[in-house]
């Protein structure tokens, strides 16, 4: 969207002023902030719940039929993923030695994918928030050596989210949380994420489950909201995503988080299977109010 000025006016005139402030009303009303682009917090992103975990990448029981490359080029920006330490090597996975057979991957290959598709595509930005069973500095490491680190923000939580501008401009599109941050050699850019999010509870095992909306872990005054939108009766499924990943039902559950949580957004809308349902359809109708 393009707005001219005609130089006419650009004299101090009241009638220039009063048009700036026209301008300005009016790109409120339309959600563009004078700036350019809403701050990282003031947006809506399709998240994956454990996203590593697709049959597409040879996992069992998996969450997603898509594999993460697959995931980021259909539009998922934001993903969950576990971290372990299996034979010494930090990999992708439910859990250690003994749920190997399930499926695993190795960290350092998956966050190669991330490098590839940052270095590609230099608008978009892309949040990793990790279920880390490994100390931070070793997790942070394989994501130095990947070359990932030159794409990490670092902010700090006492102060405002930037802008979406300001986060492409610096180059630092990349948001990295974990729930395991303590301890020597964890850098800034790797962030606690109970400092910064809260989230509804992850454990639902119907679709009258998801509308309470119970509370989760962080301070419910943390500026990032995570919704958990998944179900697992007892493990996920593609039946299970169907219910509850078309946008009616999307749509009929903001209306009671909104109820629970007042003039917040959810900022990741966390769900399996990914290909299934109306998710990228329904983080676009959140963006645009």
């Amino acid at each position: 969207m393009v707005f001219i000025i005609p130089l006419t006016l650009m004299g101090g005139s009241l009638l220039y002023k009063s048009m700036i402030k026209t301008l300005i009303a009016l790109l409120l009303v339309l959600g563009i902030k004078a700036s350019g682009l809403p701050r990282y917090d003031e947006v809506s992103w399709l998240c994956t719940h454990n996203s590593y975990n697709a049959s597409n990448s040879g996992f069992r029981f998996a969450n997603h039929t898509l594999s993460i490359k697959e995931q980021l080029d259909t539009g998922v920006r934001a993903f969950m993923l576990d971290v372990h330490l299996v034979d010494k090597k930090i990999v992708l996975s439910h859990g250690s030695k003994g749920l190997s057979f399930i499926g695993s991957t190795p960290l350092e290959a998956e966050l190669k994918v991330y490098h590839d598709f940052l270095t590609k595509n230099p608008e978009a930005i892309v949040t990793l928030i990790f279920e880390s069973y490994v100390p931070a500095k070793d997790v942070a490491g394989v994501i130095s050596a990947t070359g990932l680190e030159k794409f990490a923000h670092s902010q700090d939580a006492s102060k405002p989210w930037p802008s979406l501008a300001a986060l492409r401009q610096s180059g630092k599109r990349l948001i990295i949380f974990s729930d395991r941050v303590k301890g020597k050699g964890s850098p800034a850019w790797y962030h606690d994420v109970w400092a910064h999010c809260t989230e509804t509870h992850w454990s639902n095992k119907t679709p009258v489950d998801l509308m309470v909306n119970r509370s989760g872990r962080g301070d419910k005054e943390n500026p990032l909201f995570i919704q958990n939108h998944f179900l697992q009766n007892p493990l996920a499924s593609p039946s299970l995503a169907k219910t509850v990943n078309k946008l009616a039902f999307f749509k009929k559950r903001h209306l009671e988080f909104q109820k629970a949580y007042p003039k917040r957004r959810p900022n990741f809308i966390t769900i399996d299977f990914s290909s299934i349902g109306d998710g990228l359809a329904f983080v676009d109708f959140l963006n645009a109010k």
